[in-house]
Order: C-alpha cells, then sequence, then structure tokens
C-alpha cells in the first residue's frame, strides 16, 4: 500500500509533468561508455584517490571474488558504502547529462571511506595514519600524481572545469574563496552590466538571465531560462553563451533562436572583453603547470553585444 501511495504521489506525476516518454531523444547508448569514465575519474579526482581504491579493491577481494563479507560489523557498512557509489555510478552513466554535482550526494560515503582507511593504518602504524590524513585533508597529492602518472586525465583547455592541479588543493581554495570571493563568470556578467546598462534598457541572455534579474534594478532581463522572448522585442543588450543549449525535446532555447534572428553585424557592436566565456563559472589554473599542458586554446570571451545608436 505505502508503495502504490507512493508512485500514485511521486511517479505518476513525474511522468506526465516531465514528459519522460518523450526524452527519448536525449538518451545515447554511446555516451554511457564516456559518462562511465568521466565520473569515475571525478571519483578518483576529487573524492577517493585511486591509490585508495587499489587498497580497497584489495582488501575486499574476496567479497569481489567469492561475495565473503567482512567479519567485523562496521568494516561491513563501510563496504556497504563502496557498493553503493559504484552501482551510483553505474547507474548515473545511463543518464544522458552528466555533471559532478549529480554524484554530490555520495561525498559523506566517500568521506567514510576515507576515515576507514586512516583508523585502519592507526592500528598500524600511527606517524603513517598521521601522515595519510595529512595528504588526504591538506593536499590532493594523493589525486594528483597518480592520475597524471598514468596519464588518465589531462585538460582540455586552461580553464576546464575539471583542473587539477597540486597547487589547487581543496581548502586551498575554500579558504580564498571566503577571503577573496569567487571570481564567477556570472559576476564578471553583472559588474559589466551594472555599470554599463542604463534604467529602462533590455538585456537578452542566452543563459546567466536569473543571477541578472536578482543583481540588477530598472533593468528589463530576458531569455535564458524564462522562455521565448516576444518576436518584437528590440534590445539594447544582447548576451551570446559559448554553449548552445536545448529543452528537453532537444529544440533549441528560445534565446538562441531569437538572437540568431537579429542582425548583429548591422544593428550591433560587439563590446571587446577579458572574461573567458564559462559553462558554469571555475577558479582558473595556472596555464604554464609543469603537469598539465593545455591542449587547446582558452575559452573564448564572453560576446556582448550593444545595440549601434543610429539603429535605435
Amino acid at each position: 500500500m505505502l508503495i502504490g501511495a507512493t508512485a500514485a504521489v511521486a511517479v505518476v506525476p513525474g511522468i506526465l509533468l516531465y514528459r519522460i516518454g518523450r526524452q527519448s531523444g536525449m538518451f545515447d547508448v554511446l555516451l554511457v561508455p564516456e559518462n562511465l569514465m568521466l565520473y569515475f575519474a571525478d571519483l578518483s579526482m576529487f573524492c577517493i584517490p585511486l591509490p585508495i581504491s587499489a587498497y580497497l579493491a584489495w582488501r575486499w577481494r574476496r567479497f569481489f571474488t567469492r561475495l565473503e563479507r567482512p567479519a567485523e560489523a562496521g568494516e561491513r557498512f563501510v563496504l556497504f558504502s563502496a557498493v553503493l557509489i559504484v552501482l551510483s555510478l553505474l547507474f548515473l552513466g545511463i543518464v544522458p547529462q552528466r555533471f559532478f554535482r549529480y554524484i554530490a550526494h555520495l561525498l559523506p560515503l566517500c568521506a567514510i571511506l576515507l576515515a576507514f582507511c586512516v583508523r585502519r593504518l592507526w592500528d598500524f602504524s600511527r606517524v603513517s595514519a598521521a601522515m595519510l590524513f595529512f595528504l588526504l585533508a591538506l593536499t590532493n597529492w594523493l589525486a594528483v600524481y597518480p592520475m597524471e602518472r598514468l596519464k588518465i586525465v589531462n585538460r582540455p583547455w586552461q580553464n576546464d572545469f575539471r583542473m587539477l592541479t597540486s597547487n589547487n588543493f581543496p581548502i586551498k581554495l575554500f579558504v580564498t574563496e571566503l577571503v577573496c570571493g569567487y571570481p564567477d563568470v556570472n559576476t564578471a556578467i553583472i559588474g559589466f552590466f551594472a555599470a554599463n546598462a542604463k534604467p529602462g534598457q533590455t538585456i537578452v541572455a542566452e543563459y546567466g538571465d536569473l543571477p541578472l534579474q536578482f543583481a540588477l534594478t530598472g533593468v528589463r532581463v530576458l531569455g535564458g531560462l524564462q522562455g521565448p522572448v516576444p518576436p518584437d522585442t528590440q534590445p539594447d543588450w544582447v548576451l551570446r553563451r559559448r554553449v548552445v543549449r536545448v529543452n528537453r525535446d532537444r529544440f533549441l532555447f528560445g534565446a538562441r533562436e531569437f538572437t540568431d534572428r537579429l542582425d548583429l553585424a548591422r544593428d550591433y557592436e560587439r563590446v571587446p572583453l577579458p572574461f573567458p566565456d564559462e559553462t558554469f563559472g571555475n577558479r582558473t589554473d595556472d596555464p604554464n603547470h609543469h603537469y598539465f599542458i593545455p591542449v587547446e586554446a582558452p575559452q573564448k570571451e564572453l560576446e556582448i553585444w550593444r545595440r549601434k545608436e543610429a539603429s535605435k
């Protein structure tokens, strides 16, 4: 009865509202191997370093070969956490879209696995356990060097959001963000329009429209996640983004269709900007780092167009 009530309240409305049956076009079986590779790479880079995973696989080899569970109840729970992580990644690999935030719910389980390793090593050697805790808590060396030496991960571009360098360990980045702020792409967009857009003007943004609405006053912001732009709109500013977005039916977002119909070369002038058009925003790392050589040019700059006076 409880299962039926849950299906009636959650599953059935979800099928109707999100039109799951019409989204089959997004599924591509060819993406599954790539998704799995990237998910496990993210897991090794940011959650459980590859040497730790290798040790756990060796420790629980009897479980994977003979289904022999550990005798201690606490270790059985840790093993259950590891199996849950693996199964979650396998299921997520089927989903067409892949983002690191989709595995954020696994972070507590990853922390449990790391704490288990430190605790087990403490019984063997307290000095070694203290060193392992230092490496895991205050550096990311166990994640950087094995992955790089095995040539598993390299950044597609200088400011890729999957960046990983030895001097960009998590605690340092977290403290830096608390003290110095975060150089997010939306911060750059908001700063530009706050300084240049005048009250009463209209901005059409292909993406990032919601932060603009919260940050700016007296300015009309259209596009993005709000839906189609009225066809008779004559925007004073146009913000085009590097990533072309589509909806669940694989159609272009309305803002992109609208900006494609504009004659930007005739009616607008592009404003040169030094800010990279990052997808969501990230902290760029040193492009000259010894262990990571960029294989592509940096992402292109933000594309903002201002309406010419003669076209108003």
